[in-house]
């Protein structure tokens, strides 16, 4: 049976073996009773609960005679089991672990219904889209990306960097430093260009003088690029570990219910990729953005002290600049995300 053939090769099947009744509830597995690959449908009418296989019905239990509907969890799988009056239990079918949920449900009407009460909507269904905005919640998460607060963020993402905010302090030192020796080799090129290049002017103390200090520029810069990588390594290595251990120790913290609920993808990505994602972004873009600013700022000052008109010139099509920058970043922020979501399908 397809899918989307379902629900009229099932009311064929029960209304030729019992006409007169309707279906109340159905569920579909993809697991045959043997625990085999195959098809298989679980339906409730008034009456009765039948199990139907291709075009036949393989089970049926009278409703009256059952006392309790369970989905049970077992390792890899599930199963449909219902218990009748005398404490005995009967297997009806199998299922995967991606049925789990439908199963669950359905095991939730059948009780209501013998008890007399209407299903009505489940306590633990959590609502699909954001009351404030009403945009639709990831797979998987319960938190709106359009109505967080980005600014709260960062503070949460920058409080666990505070225990290395020395070495932090030490890692944006080593970029300034890099980047000054890195503006100091062009004004020792140009002197050399300007006092030495010209015919009647030769001076090779002086020339010796600036290629020594052009030569201690690159490799002050040098060094001051590796030992700034290496500080940040050490850091985003012991920030990745405390990341680890908090969610882990968060994990272990929760019900054996929940986590059964939640995808094996989800559980493994907060624990490895979103913990190196927020590594990578304390470590190496959030220094990599304060050195950024202040590099811009000091270019500007030293622009403007220069010729101001020469520096509103330049930084004229700045806002241009910005609002491309701005663009480009949200989209690169889209495909981001649907990365993540095809990496949590994938685990």
């Amino acid at each position: 049976m397809n899918g989307e053939k379902v629900s009229d090769a099932v009311s064929t099947v029960v209304s030729r073996e019992y006409p007169g009744e309707t279906i109340r509830y159905t569920a579909v597995s993809d697991l045959s009773p043997d625990g085999e690959f195959g098809r298989s449908v679980l339906v409730a009418t008034e009456n009765r609960l039948l199990l139907i296989v291709g075009r036949g019905i393989r089970t049926m239990f009278p409703l009256r005679g059952v006392a309790k509907f369970e989905a049970v969890s077992m390792v890899g799988n599930g199963a449909f089991e219902i218990e009748d009056g005398t404490g005995v239990r009967f297997r009806l079918c199998r299922f995967s672990n991606a049925k789990a949920p439908e199963f669950a449900t359905f095991a939730r009407k059948l009780t209501h219904a013998a008890s007399g009460e209407e299903p009505g909507e489940e306590k633990g269904d959590a609502p699909k889209r954001c009351p404030a905005c009403g945009r639709v919640f990831p797979e998987g998460s319960m938190v709106c990306p359009g109505c967080t607060k980005k600014t709260a963020i960062l503070g949460r993402l920058l409080f666990y960097a505070r225990p290395y905010r020395s070495a932090l302090f030490a890692a944006l030192v080593c970029y300034l430093g890099a980047t000054g020796a890195s503006l100091v080799e062009p004004r020792l090129s140009r002197a050399v260009i300007d006092r030495l290049i010209v015919p009647g002017n030769a001076d090779p103390r002086l020339l010796l003088a600036l290629v020594g200090a052009m030569a201690a520029a690159l490799v002050l810069r040098s060094f001051l690029m590796i030992l700034r990588r290496r500080t940040l390594a050490l850091i985003g290595n012991g920030i990745e570990r405390d990341l680890r251990q908090m969610v882990f120790a968060q994990i272990q913290s929760l019900s054996l219910a929940y986590v059964h609920k939640q995808k094996t993808g989800n559980l493994m990505n907060r624990i490895s990729s979103d913990t190196e994602r927020i590594q990578r972004f304390i470590a190496g873009f959030a220094s990599e953005l304060i050195g950024a600013v202040l590099l811009i700022v000091v270019v500007l000052l030293l622009m403007l002290r220069r010729d101001w008109r020469l520096a509103a010139l330049i930084f004229l099509p700045a806002p241009l600049v910005f609002l491309g920058m701005k663009v480009a970043i949200r989209r690169m922020f889209d495909v981001d995300r649907r990365l993540f979501r095809t990496v949590d399908v994938v685990h």
